[in-house]
Order: structure tokens, then C-alpha cells, then sequence
């Protein structure tokens, strides 16, 4: 017989057991990704230099930091954090973290030699993978992470691999491929910018957050080509550089020292879309885009002019000018195809935020765009054995 007392000590009993199972449960779901910043510590795997850079730089915006890597001491990754950490409390981490500490907060930091130890012991939502430059060195340890994560498929695994194209990657990756991303940057303590590209919008929306609240300005992707964006640029001028070399233009100094200024002139304060806008007057942006359209098909014709200047030695040079011209404008499109309609938008864009804030209005803008120039950079700060500042900037 049931008494009431026994009753009662069933339903208690019967109310954990349901407690616990809905428990158990909840804990085996695939817990929800969100676009908001990632809390916890995050995983670098790799303590080289861009590794270090990224453990600076992660230690300078307040987040824990656990580094592996089995062929870096742990006094010699401190030495490389410290060696960069006044440039990193000079930059401010984009102005949003003014208590930098003046040294760095190693009590944040956990060095493991063995990424299985560092993964089992430190839960994260995000690994930062910072191996060596190598195609099958980077698939290898990949497909490694991703299998040491399997069972944890909201971790994003984001490779700072500078060249290798995303779907090379992750050909040994057997788990959680759409979580696996490029997430590229320049020198990390130097720089804020980075470049992301994945192929799930989730895991890439919150790898921008996460990147976000660690000071970077990333950009994303929409297509993966070798080398991303920024070293597609950066390739297109080396290799630009050495044909002039090679045509006997000038030397290999003068191109670094014009590209040194061309960065810091044209678009290290405000961009490229900027210098339009400067360039352009009066008409803006518009008025750039014109202009530049302009010199380009100029350009085109002083190349046809040489050329038929050798051929037809019996006109005057003022006829094959115009024969020239007449040539460029055929062939301009395919030579210079006209601006994409999301670049005409995007410059729209951007000029009414212009407008609006008021900070590249003609002609204070072109003094904006000079300031680099006449400033003292955060990178000169410090004890830096990576300064990229040539000996007359310090003139």
C-alpha cells in the first residue's frame, strides 16, 4: 500500500530524474552561434611572429589567451610579446582600451608545447590557426583542430594562412568544413586590418564580431582568391615595381621609397575613395572618377601615339595624336572596362557620409589626406625591431 508520505518521496524523486535528463540533454545540443563578440579564452595556435603578434594583441583588448606551439619555449614567446607591447599600447587597439596595462598581463596567458592539452584543457569558441606558410602543413594541422573539435562545431578555426585559397584548406577537414575560415591579417600588432572569407554567413558573422571586439577592422570576402585582398594588391605593385626596374625606370629603392609615400599620402588616413574625393574638387567623388577615367584613356593614347608616330613618319605629329586618341576611345573598355555598378554605389555611399560628417570637404580634405605626413606615427613608439619607417621619416 501506497501511503501518502511514499507518495510524496516518489514525485520528488520522479522531479529530479526529469530535471537531470532535461539536463543531460541541453548539454549534448550544438549550442547556438551568435554574431555577438565570443566570450572566453581563445586558442593561437603557433607562437611565431604572427602568432605572438595575434597573443599581444588578443592579452591588449582584455581577452585570455592560451598559446600552443611545440617549437617555441614559453620564455621566448613572452620575449616576443614584450618586444611589441609599447607599439600595441601605442596604437590603443583602434582608441578602445585607454587601460592598457604598461606591461603585458602574462597572468592572461597560458603557453601548452601540445595543442591537445591546450583544446582539452581551455573550452573556447575560437582558434586562431598561425602555423608556418605551407600548403600541407596547414591542411595537416587543420584537419587535426577539426578533429580534435568534432564534437564542438560552434568553435570557429580561423587560419591566417596569407596566400592559400579557402578550399584548399580544408580538403582534410572530415567534421565541420563551414566552420573552418581565412581570417588574414597584416602584421597584427602593427595593424587592425583583417580579411575574412568562409562559407557559412553564421560562422563569418561571428568571426567579424569576435575580430571586432578585438580592435581589427575586418573586411569579408566574397569570393576566395590566392593570396585574398590585401596581398592581390600587394603583389599587383611589387610586380609593377620590378618591370620598371627591369626597363630601367629606376631602382629598387626608388620604388620602395615611392610606394612608402604613395601609402602614406594617397591612402593611409582615409582610403582610396577618399583621394577621389579630393582629387575631384568641387564634383566630389564624381568628379574623381571622371578625372581619373580621364588620365587613364590619356595614357592609352600616348602609348598608341609612340607607337604609330615609328609607322606613319609622314604625318604630321598633330594627325596621329588624333588617330591615336580615336584608337584609345575604341579600345578603352577593354583595356579600362568602366566602373562596376557596387563601385559606383559604394562611392555614392560614401560621399553622402562625407557630406554628412563634414570631414573631406574641399579643400580641408586634401590637408586631411596630407596629415600622415606630418605626424609621427604610433609604429615609432617604442623599442620596435619591426619598424617599417625609413630613415628620412625620422628627419
Amino acid at each position: 500500500m501506497i501511503t501518502p508520505e511514499l507518495l510524496s518521496i516518489l514525485l520528488l524523486i520522479a522531479a529530479y530524474l526529469k530535471q537531470g535528463f532535461a539536463l543531460s540533454t541541453e548539454s549534448l545540443r550544438t549550442p547556438p552561434l551568435t554574431t555577438k563578440p565570443q566570450s572566453g579564452a581563445v586558442v593561437v595556435v603557433g607562437g611565431g611572429f604572427i602568432g605572438s603578434s595575434f597573443c599581444a594583441v588578443y592579452l591588449a583588448s582584455g581577452k585570455r589567451v592560451v598559446c600552443s606551439d611545440p617549437f617555441v619555449s614559453e620564455a621566448d614567446l613572452k620575449k616576443r610579446i614584450e618586444t611589441v607591447w609599447p607599439t600595441v599600447r601605442a596604437r590603443g587597439i583602434g582608441g578602445k582600451f585607454d587601460s592598457c596595462p604598461t606591461s603585458p598581463p602574462f597572468e592572461r596567458l597560458t603557453f601548452e608545447s601540445s595543442v591537445e592539452t591546450a583544446l582539452r584543457e581551455n573550452p573556447t569558441q575560437f582558434v586562431q590557426e598561425c602555423t608556418i606558410e605551407d600548403i600541407e602543413s596547414k591542411q595537416e594541422v587543420l584537419g587535426r583542430l577539426d578533429e580534435l573539435l568534432a564534437d564542438q562545431p560552434s568553435t570557429i578555426i580561423s587560419s591566417s594562412t596569407s596566400y592559400i585559397p579557402h578550399e584548399l584548406l580544408i580538403t582534410k577537414c572530415k567534421h565541420h568544413k563551414d566552420r573552418v575560415l581565412v581570417g588574414h591579417p597584416t602584421i597584427p600588432y602593427l595593424d587592425s586590418f583583417l580579411e575574412i572569407y568562409g562559407t557559412s554567413q553564421t560562422h563569418v558573422n561571428a568571426a567579424q564580431a569576435w575580430y571586432s571586439q578585438a580592435g581589427f577592422e575586418a573586411v569579408v570576402m566574397k569570393k576566395t582568391i590566392p593570396g585574398h585582398l590585401f596581398n592581390s594588391f600587394l603583389t599587383m605593385n611589387m610586380r609593377h615595381g620590378n618591370k620598371l626596374v627591369k626597363d630601367g625606370v629606376c631602382t629598387p629603392q626608388d620604388v620602395n621609397v615611392v610606394l612608402r609615400h604613395l601609402g602614406r599620402f594617397m591612402y593611409a588616413r582615409h582610403g582610396y575613395l577618399s583621394l577621389l574625393s579630393t582629387i575631384g574638387g568641387d564634383r566630389g567623388l564624381k568628379g574623381g572618377l571622371d578625372l581619373s577615367a580621364k588620365i587613364k584613356m590619356s595614357a592609352i593614347s600616348i602609348v598608341f601615339y609612340s607607337l604609330l608616330k615609328k609607322v606613319l613618319f609622314f604625318f604630321k605629329g598633330s594627325r596621329v595624336r588624333r588617330i591615336a586618341d580615336f584608337m584609345a576611345k575604341k579600345l578603352q573598355d577593354k583595356v579600362e572596362p568602366p566602373p562596376a555598378q557596387e563601385w559606383i554605389e559604394a562611392c555614392g555611399e560614401f560621399e553622402a557620409q562625407v557630406t554628412k560628417n563634414g570631414t573631406l570637404s574641399v579643400p580641408t580634405g586634401l590637408f586631411q589626406a596630407c596629415e600622415p605626413m606630418f605626424q609621427r606615427t604610433p609604429y615609432e613608439v617604442g623599442n620596435d625591431p619591426f619598424a617599417i619607417e625609413g630613415p628620412s621619416d625620422k628627419n
